[in-house]
């Protein structure tokens, strides 16, 4: 009997892919939105007793484009709720994930280049053209530069600095943050992790707050994991076997079919192998069951930089950071006390 065929075969098949080879779940945030609801920023600091948040930094970092004093205030105000906030730093990235980053940095030199290409036409016309015409211009120049922006070494370092000074937790992840806040929520027992990474659901984190894509906001979307579950009417598994199978792999950046479309079928058939065996001819590229979702997650211990290691021990036994050495922080004469 041959085979059904449906659109998502069609849209192409996912490829093995090992630990630290994800790149995301497609369509994940737009599938989940639904289920979840706005926290503000000044709900979150009212919450009782004294939260524990990890923090996905870079995502701030971006959004704010390296504006110390902003985050500054940001992180201070969940330690005057008497909360405890702590910063989690991209590591290095993987050598499967380099094309990845270089498509990027490309993309934001574009970005910066077409700033500069508006800049110049805006102020060869500027004579001619109306103020409405002039405020498009402007505002379009602004959103390319904001998109174009590049994380500098001397920027990274100011921002551990301004940290630094006013005793923030922080640690930098071996790798990519993601895995260390899955870990910390795991092991630690966070109570939130604040991130723009959906791939953190699939990873098991229970009380993700996204934070929301206005500049000037610090609420979140707040994404409970188990009401998905509760609403999807699966289990934790059957969740994890849709996320795999919509994985985008790093290595051959294969297209995977949208969360949305596998749903429906996974409700129908409520397993990945029984899914195959009715929709997908069998071929080595299919997810195994070694995928990273189903892996067990690592403690927090193997995936903290090592040097950050003792910030992280401080942190957890609620003793004041041990800044600083000239090993783990850049000199700065107003913390020569410290040294």
């Amino acid at each position: 009997m041959e085979r059904k065929k449906i659109k998502i075969e069609r849209r192409g098949l996912v490829s093995i892919v090992i630990k630290n080879d994800v790149m995301g779940v497609r369509g994940l945030y737009t599938f989940c939105k639904k289920y979840g609801k706005i926290v503000t920023h000044e709900q979150l600091c009212r919450m009782t007793p004294p939260q524990k948040i990890g923090i996905d930094i870079s995502h701030y970092v971006f959004k704010w484009q390296g504006n110390t004093q902003k985050l500054v205030e940001y992180l201070q105000s969940f330690q005057k709720a008497s909360h405890k906030p702590l910063c989690v730093f991209d590591g290095k990235h993987e050598q499967a994930k380099l094309p990845e980053a270089e498509r990027r940095n490309n993309r934001r030199a574009w970005e910066i280049q077409e700033a500069e290409r508006l800049e110049r036409l805006l102020e060869k016309n500027r004579e001619d053209l109306s103020q409405e015409q002039i405020d498009t211009f402007t505002r379009m120049i602004q959103s390319h530069r904001r998109h174009g922006w590049q994380l500098t070494q001397e920027v990274r370092h100011n921002i551990k600095r301004a940290l630094y000074a006013e005793y923030i937790p922080l640690v930098k992840s071996e790798r990519e943050a993601d895995t260390l806040l899955a870990s910390l929520a795991h092991y630690e027992k966070f109570d939130w992790i604040i991130s723009g990474d959906l791939d953190l659901l699939a990873l098991g984190v229970t009380n993700l707050l996204v934070p929301l894509q206005e500049e000037d906001s610090t609420d979140y979307l707040h994404i409970h994991y188990p009401t998905i579950l509760q609403c999807l009417q699966m289990s934790e598994y059957q969740f994890k076997q849709m996320c795999a199978i919509s994985c985008t792999d790093s290595v051959t950046h294969s297209i995977p079919p949208n969360i949305s479309q596998v749903y429906p079928q996974m409700r129908k058939y409520r397993d990945m192998n029984t899914l195959r065996r009715n929709y997908y001819t069998l071929t080595e590229e299919w997810p195994t069951q070694k995928h990273i979702y189903f892996e067990s997650i690592p403690k927090p211990e193997m995936c903290i930089f090592e040097p950050d290691y003792i910030n992280y021990i401080a942190y957890t036994k609620d003793t004041p950071m041990p800044y600083l050495s000239p090993e783990n922080a850049p000199y700065d004469p107003v913390l020569e006390k410290h040294l």
